[in-house]
């Protein structure tokens, strides 16, 4: 399988009817709509779908933070695709970064793909699925070659949200 695959497989895209949306949450599948903030933190067993603002930490199986989509906080998931706005520490077996992402935090990741344009302001550590997976206390044990990636900064816009450059 191609690193494309790996995340088809494991990320789930964004309903495109009806029924898709309604059969999607018969399977668990949660939806957080763009009108929706939450001031607290998510925790869900299965996928969640993100188009609003979650001001806290979101922790689940699976997770999309659409285009509009804003995460406040620490992520942890099994698989992760970013899209929209993530400001804090994002812990996943798989992360991918959409063309119009946003991310500033650490990452680490056991597999991890970024798509040009993407937007990122982190440090990244990459380390196996056992690593990942061990430790209840967050502590986290790094591959010796933990990657450091200097990117430039965010722009600021008036209203203090990162913005992407142009």
């Amino acid at each position: 399988d191609t690193m494309a695959d790996i995340f088809d497989k494991l990320i789930y895209k964004l309903p495109t009817s009806d029924a898709e949306r309604a059969r999607l949450s018969e399977q668990g599948v949660s939806f957080l709509a763009a009108d929706l903030q939450i001031n607290g933190d998510v925790i869900s067993s299965g996928e969640v779908h993100l188009e609003g603002c979650v001001n806290g930490d979101v922790n689940c199986a699976r997770l999309l933070v659409c285009h509009n989509g804003e995460i406040n906080g620490k992520v942890i998931s099994s698989g992760t695709r970013i899209s929209g706005t993530v400001v804090g520490s994002l812990v996943a077996n798989f992360v991918e970064l959409a063309e119009t992402a946003i991310v500033t935090g650490d990452v680490t990741h056991e597999v991890l793909r970024i798509e040009h344009g993407a937007v990122v302001n982190s440090f990244f550590k990459s380390v196996d699925a056992v690593a990942l997976n061990k430790p209840k206390d967050g502590a986290l044990v790094t591959k010796p070659h933990a990657e450091k990636i200097e990117v430039e900064p965010l722009m600021q816009s008036g209203n203090g949200r990162a913005q992407k450059r142009r």
